[in-house]
Order: C-alpha cells, then sequence, then structure tokens
C-alpha cells in the first residue's frame, strides 16, 4: 500500500489520579487526527491504538474513546449540510498486536 502522508499523533500518558483529563486528552488526539486526515484531502486513514503502548492508556478504556470518537465525528462530519464535501471515507483502526487488535 502506498502512503501519501503521516499525521505524526502522540497522544497522552494515562495518569490513574487524573484519568477523566487523560481520557479529554485522548478524545483531542482522535478528533484532531481525524481533522488533520480531512484537511489533507486523505480518502483512508489508519490509526494505532494511540497511547495503548508505553503511555500505559487501558486497552479497554482507549477502545472505547477511540470507537466513539471516531463514530461520531464521521456522522458529523458527514451529515452536516454546511460542512464542505469530507474525502474521509475510510477508517482503520489498529495495531502491530494480536492483544490490542482483538479490543478493536
Amino acid at each position: 500500500m502506498k502512503c501519501k502522508s503521516i499525521i505524526h499523533a502522540v497522544g497522552p500518558r494515562y495518569a490513574k489520579k487524573n484519568h477523566g483529563r487523560s481520557e479529554a486528552l485522548l478524545q483531542a488526539t482522535v478528533i484532531n487526527t481525524l481533522q488533520k486526515a480531512k484537511e489533507l484531502k486523505a480518502r483512508t486513514i489508519s490509526i494505532p491504538a494511540i497511547s495503548s503502548g508505553i503511555f500505559g492508556f487501558p486497552k479497554d478504556k482507549c477502545t472505547e474513546i477511540m470507537l466513539k470518537n471516531t463514530v461520531n465525528w464521521l456522522a458529523l462530519t458527514l451529515v452536516d449540510v454546511e460542512e464542505e464535501d469530507c474525502s474521509v471515507k475510510i477508517v482503520r483502526l489498529c495495531n502491530f498486536d494480536d492483544k490490542t487488535v482483538n479490543w478493536f
């Protein structure tokens, strides 16, 4: 597969004592990544399980946040009549290890 662009998205380190902030930062990372893909007029984007590795984000919570925000962003972007045509048609949530992939 050829890749036209790479969007470098750095997610938050998970903080148990301040998990609400960690979750909000991951949500913002996902939305900003999708927005950047749209700006670049990407048709397809693959997003790994951001922060679920060495940054310690619990895989179940990471999955929930990424899925919810991706679906919401697509729904809002694709149905907003004032929104210019969105190029993003396929979003792949991916990772390199089976354990994380199985959460998705």
